[in-house]
């Protein structure tokens, strides 16, 4: 699981920098090349950034009742939808 989130914050940052890259097989390319080349593997590589940075501004989390959370979120946002 560290591999794939890893491998995630590298190809978010990679696909900032290669904005109109189609897919994600040229940001995934360059980051494999600098894997091999630093000789360190991609879990020590994100150890040090994980430490600094230790959430990627997702928030993933699990809701007792999910029909209410959207509920919830239906309520707090409807009055400045567009559409419904």
């Amino acid at each position: 699981m560290m591999l794939f989130t890893a491998a995630r914050c590298l190809l978010t940052i990679i696909s900032r920098i290669l904005p109109y890259c189609d897919s994600g097989m040229i940001p995934w390319l360059l980051m494999a090349e600098f894997v091999c080349r630093s000789g360190r593997s991609l879990g020590n590589l994100m150890k040090d950034r994980f430490v600094a940075f230790p959430s990627s501004g997702e928030m993933n989390f699990k809701v007792a009742d999910a029909t209410k959370a959207i509920e919830n979120v239906l309520i707090a946002y409807s009055a400045d939808a567009l559409s419904r």
